[in-house]
């Protein structure tokens, strides 16, 4: 809420998100009722655990044992808040809550002093640190839980998470008055104290069952890679003011729980009020500020926070001497005082959690809250203790505490109003699409000076007086982000989600601070007295002395002509001719595009298939994609002879530049490619004409029968590899197509032994079965290598080649540094290669390097424009962004959009939790492709028994498959994932392992496994990969 102004996102919550914030609420109601629950039956445990003879009331031992486990509770904030912030927050919730309830039973079936003796004091008070240890990190867990589940209303979310609060407080309440009702006073200190301890115990248990349903936060789970080794140090380092700011408003929120039902049964008994009373005025208490905290809480998301909470604390200060004053000479009567009281608490009880949880970054998000939260237990002890002990002076000692908290709270106004800001600010970056280093380029002029260094951020070079000056990839990257802000300050959090993304496990600060110093090293930069980079201590970096270069510094780089290849037209009447004429197109826009990438850009095929099925014209289709040629075709029949017509067309002024007609059909399909690229190089540049005769004499085959099988084989190789491999694994998708263009690129190298091109298709289809589940990784990649380099031997400057050899190192060997180097060859060698763009990005993404991966996809974008649509969709699965993947597939309709987009709008739908619209999605894509009886099972099964149903189906189909032929193993544990059975899951990922399932090399990015991905058995899986 930056300058007052309240930012809402009216946004419906998901079916998986409303779950995750009812089963979060138990984390805070657990803790209170435990708390509570001991201290109204005191007297009664007092009682039974402690001998009348030692000098020292037994009800004081009893608060004393109930102060000690209240007191542990700081330490066991600190020890499971960094535990959250390292290992992730379900495993710290889902523990805790086990802990502590087994511990509550135990207390509930301990035997009496008179039983055991000393032991069982002992006892008794181990079982109560083991609570307030485990206690400790519980409503932390469930703030946190909301505020990173909330989108755009934090506040209300917050607000339920305290409404079970004090449901669990009336909870407690109704328990005590129905024994206090329904027992003696002996009966409740024999027994009657025990089944609240029995009750709360089950509670936690049906609390701990719950909770093991929960998946990690998105927000921690995306910013993995932003977490610290040692998340105390960075909190109390950079983070103290929040601190302060937070404890302040934390200790006024916490008062009310504990004076108006913990110890007001004691002091209001003193002055003659009858237990009944109490305990009704108690129960309206807690009804009333359930009530308004729901109100309150959601004001805080409409009005500036802090308006409301400073509202509170005023409310709080005036009524504190009103409620002493009224309830000692019963000037009003007690339910009205308590209502009263419900609903002053209830401003600071609706505000303040969300407040403290957005003033501390994820990174040390869970360590921030619960010291905040549980540092008030000190003072709540303390006071608290003090009033019990000093009754007459109780209300006295509560008005002077919320003077007091007023008092720090208008001290630290200027701090809450800031740190409410930056609250804000990181509102708003969750609401918006994140900024990495691809958009800072898109933003900033094409180079830049600082001082005398010239940087160039489209050709990402550094240069001093015309001379290169080196620099690594991560600082190059970071000096980019810092001349895109203009000055302005760039924190290490923005750091770290910009370099390395989601999915980065690595110590960041040593990294950060080593590229810093390199880049003042390539900037002449005196760290002493630096005048380029200034250091904002706790903050992060800013870079001044930025300025946009002149013009004549940076001289634009001759312009590439563009090219498009217009699908051949089948005019000869045989429709087993399309895929020739699709293929032919294919081919000869590779074989142009890797002539000259400087000069010479060739637009993909699919994107001239789309021109082509539209019928527009020359000019239409020059205008809307800025082409310079096309070059369009046809196949006719003239009599028992088939030839193959082609011309090149100069867009701008409609000229035919050349044109020919071929017969037979397959000696014409490999002059066209070798004229047509002559044509174009005597147009863009004629001394390049003979150069380029040259390599195109090395890419195509002495028999013109091998290429035309090489271009068969390719049409149907292209028509099936573009399912999404996880997908068409799951669902056994008919690998025909395969087959067929196996059995084709067998025919081109058996017709021609010396044709690189054909061992290229071989590679790729062997890759790609052992990918998408067809046959074991075994049997298709260590062929897919030795293809790849018979390929290479034959024509070392065969970009596709490269390419081929990049997927066997990406997905089987798992060797990334070989991998981009393959990819980053074949893209020198042929820029216009959209395919090597898309697979190096999830290369890049797989690896954290989010910004170089978006500028790939950008990359093949421009290359591509129409066929982008499933690899960015793609892209943004891998990067977990599935709200983006559902809004742009929902504004684009349901039009005539490939299989690819279907599948992977289900992963999306599942990843939130809209599992109907999953299922719609799957059957889609499954009716896409062909499969109508799967897709109408899927369907049915929903329909009968729901998503758990559904998931269940398919893991006995995979059972039953396995039994007759090859199955991955990652299926199985893909599966377990989803169906929350980690022992299984993890069983099926060591299969995977020893096998080398190919699809394991995106383990980091793939969607079935967020919630896992922060435990310790997860993360030595990644390390088994090589991450």
């Amino acid at each position: 809420m930056l300058d007052d102004s309240p930012l809402i996102r009216k946004e419906s919550m998901t079916a998986h998100q409303r779950w995750t914030i009812l089963v979060a609420s138990t984390g805070g109601a657990l803790e209170v009722f435990d708390f509570v629950i001991f201290g109204f039956f005191a007297r009664s445990i007092g009682s039974e655990f402690f001998p009348t003879g030692t000098g020292v009331p037994a009800e004081t031992l009893s608060f004393t044992v109930l102060a000690i486990g209240y007191l542990s509770r700081p330490v066991g904030g600190i020890l499971l808040g960094r535990f959250g912030d390292t290992h992730g927050r379900r495993l710290v919730f889902v523990s805790s809550a086990m802990i502590a309830s087994v511990s509550t039973l135990l207390i509930g079936i301990l035997p009496s002093y008179a039983a055991w003796g000393a032991l069982a004091p002992a006892l008794l008070l181990m079982l109560r640190l083991i609570q307030g240890l485990c206690l400790g990190g519980e409503l932390p867990g469930a703030i946190v839980y909301a505020v990173e589940t909330a989108r755009g209303r934090p506040g209300l979310l917050c607000g339920i998470v305290f409404v079970a609060v004090n449901l669990a407080l009336l909870l407690a309440t109704s328990i005590n008055f129905a024994l206090q009702w329904a027992l003696t006073p002996a009966q409740v200190n024999a027994f009657g104290w025990r089944s609240g301890f029995l009750l709360g115990g089950m509670v936690g248990l049906l609390s701990f069952v719950l909770r093991r349903t929960l998946a990690e936060t998105n927000e921690y789970a995306q910013a993995i890679g932003a977490r610290h080794r040692e998340p105390l140090a960075v909190l109390f380092r950079n983070h103290f003011a929040p601190l302060t700011t937070g404890t302040g408003a934390s200790l006024l929120a916490g008062a009310s729980g504990g004076i108006f039902i913990g110890f007001a049964p004691s002091y209001l008994q003193r002055l003659q009020y009858d237990t009944h009373q109490i305990a009704s005025a108690q129960m309206w208490y807690l009804v009333v500020v359930a009530a308004c905290i729901l109100v309150t809480s959601h004001v805080g998301d409409l009005l500036p926070r802090r308006y409301v909470f400073r509202s509170g604390t005023v409310l709080s200060a005036l009524f504190a001497p009103f409620f002493f004053i009224a309830a000692t000479r019963h000037y009003v009567s007690l339910p009205a005082l308590f209502l009263m009281a419900g609903v002053v608490s209830s401003f600071a009880n609706g505000t303040f959690a969300c407040a403290i949880a957005e003033m501390f970054p994820v990174d040390v998000r869970f360590s921030g809250v619960a010291h905040v939260h549980e540092s008030r237990t000190v003072r709540v002890a303390g006071t608290d203790t003090a009033r019990s002990e000093f009754p007459r002076f109780g209300p006295a000692l509560d008005a002077c505490a919320r003077a007091r908290h007023c008092v720090v709270l208008g001290a630290r106004v200027r701090g809450f109003i800031r740190h409410e800001a930056r609250a804000a600010a990181l509102r708003r970056r969750r609401c918006e699409p994140e900024l990495a280093v691809a958009g800072a380029q898109m933003n900033t002029p094409e180079s830049v000076r600082i001082a005398d260094v010239e940087l160039n951020i489209q050709r990402y070079e550094l240069r001093r007086a015309g001379e290169k000056v080196s620099l690594e990839r991560l600082p190059m990257e970071l000096l980019i982000l810092m001349a895109s802000r203009n000055g302005e300050l760039v924190t290490r959090a923005d750091i770290v989600r910009a370099l390395w993304g989601a999915n980065a496990y690595r110590e960041t600060d040593n990294c950060i601070n080593t590229a810093i110093r390199k880049i003042r090293v390539a900037l002449h930069d005196d760290p002493v007295n630096p005048q380029h980079i200034i250091t904002v201590k706790g903050k992060g970096y800013r870079l001044n002395n930025v300025r946009p270069a002149p013009a004549e510094l940076a001289p634009a780089p001759q312009e590439a002509v563009r090219i498009l290849v217009l699908p051949f037209e089948n005019q000869t009447g045989d429709s087993g001719q399309n895929s020739f004429c699709d293929a032919l197109a294919d081919e000869t826009s590779a074989s142009i595009g890797m002539l000259d990438p400087e000069h010479i850009l060739v637009i993909s095929r699919t994107t001239a298939a789309h021109c082509r099925r539209v019928s527009k014209s020359i000019a239409e289709i020059a205008r809307e994609l800025s082409i310079d040629y096309v070059l369009e075709g046809a196949l006719k029949r003239d009599g028992t002879r088939i030839r193959i017509l082609a011309q090149l067309i100069r867009c701008f002024d409609q000229v035919q530049i050349w044109s020919r007609a071929y017969e037979p059909m397959t000696s014409g399909a490999l002059e066209i490619q070798k004229e047509v690229a002559t044509a174009l190089a005597q147009e863009v540049s004629p001394a390049l004409a003979e150069q380029q005769r040259h390599r195109l004499a090395r890419r195509l085959p002495v028999d013109p029968a091998a290429h035309d099988a090489y271009l068969r084989g390719r049409y149907y190789w292209t028509r099936r590899v573009h399912f999404d491999a996880g997908f068409a694994a799951h669902h056994a998708l008919s690998d025909e197509d395969f087959v067929r263009a196996r059995g084709y690129f067998e025919l081109a190298i058996e017709r021609d032994p010396t044709y690189a091109l054909g061992y290229v298709g071989m590679s790729n289809v062997l890759g790609a079965a052992a990918t998408h589940g067809v046959c074991a990784p075994s049997e298709g990649h260590p062929r897919a290598r030795q293809a790849a380099l018979q390929a290479l031997e034959l024509d070392a400057n065969l970009p596709e080649a490269h390419q081929a050899l990049a997927g066997v190192h990406y997905f089987y060997d798992w060797d990334w540094r070989r991998a981009e180097e393959e990819f980053l060859e074949a893209l020198r060698l042929n820029p216009s290669h959209a395919e090597t763009s898309r697979l190096y990005a999830r290369l890049l993404l797989v690896l954290g390097r989010e910004a170089e991966g978006r500028a790939q996809f950008e990359r093949a974008e421009k290359v591509d424009p129409l066929g982008f649509e499933g690899s960015r969709v793609f892209g943004l699965v891998q990067a977990g962004k599935y709200d983006e993947v559902i809004r742009e597939c929902l504004n684009a309709g349901h039009g005539n959009r490939s299989p690819l987009v279907y599948q992977l709008l289900a992963t999306a739908y599942e990843g939130q939790g809209q599992y109907e619209e999953a299922v719609e999605a799957t059957v889609d894509a499954l009716t896409r492709c062909g499969e109508f009886a799967r897709a109408e099972t899927i369907r049915t099964v929903w329909d009968t028994g729901g998503y758990k149903k559904v998931l269940q189906w398919y893991l006995q189909d995979l059972m039953t498959r396995r039994q007759r032929r090859y199955t991955s193993p990652l299926l199985f544990a893909e599966i377990y994932a989803r169906l929350d059975q980690p022992d299984e899951m993890f069983h099926w990922l060591d299969v995977a392992l020893v096998e080398h399932s190919p699809r394991l090399c995106e383990l980091r990015t793939n969607a079935w496994f967020n919630r896992y991905r922060s435990t310790g058995r997860f993360r030595n899986v990644e390390k088994r990969i090589g991450y």
